[in-house]
């Protein structure tokens, strides 16, 4: 497998995983053995360009009980963070598969807007913990911030 855990959680400190940039989403999926998946989250909305293999450091950012997504994406950009792509956050999934332990694990750097409605809607991709089981699906930036939902972020390169 190409992406694998280095350490350990994010209690111990950072939480590293490896990521490969050049995978299909589909088969990011299928690593992660995930339960289920939003029939939007696909390569075209979700996936951002890149190739080759990193390894990175990535922190879960709790940002508590906010009005919306929106908030929420505000409130990583004043810490000077990145957030995390979604491929990105599917490898930390894999590398990790506490996370989540409840609630959401949001991939930020991959804000997918569905133009289908007027104005568009805008969702970020997550993966959700419920009933004892991981889901992939999206959350909407126009929902409330609840404070069980976190954000992947890594250092700005």
């Amino acid at each position: 497998m190409v992406m694998e855990e280095v350490t350990t959680g994010a209690a111990d400190g950072p939480i590293r995983a490896t990521v490969d940039y050049g995978m299909p989403l589909w088969r990011l999926v299928e690593v992660g053995g995930y339960r289920h998946y939003d029939v939007d989250i696909t390569d075209e909305r979700f996936r951002r360009g890149g190739d080759g293999i990193a390894s990175l450091a990535f922190e879960v950012l709790d940002l508590g009980a906010l009005p919306d997504g929106e908030a929420a994406l505000a409130g990583i950009a004043v810490r000077g963070v990145r957030p995390a792509t979604f491929a990105e956050t599917l490898a930390v999934g894999v590398a990790h598969p506490d996370l989540p332990s409840s609630g959401i694990l949001a991939a930020f750097g991959s804000v997918w807007g569905d133009d289908r409605f007027i104005p568009p809607r805008r969702y970020v991709a997550a993966i959700q913990a419920f009933n004892g089981h991981r889901y992939l699906d999206l959350q909407p930036l126009a929902f409330p911030w609840k404070p069980e939902y976190k954000v992947l972020v890594t250092p700005m390169q």
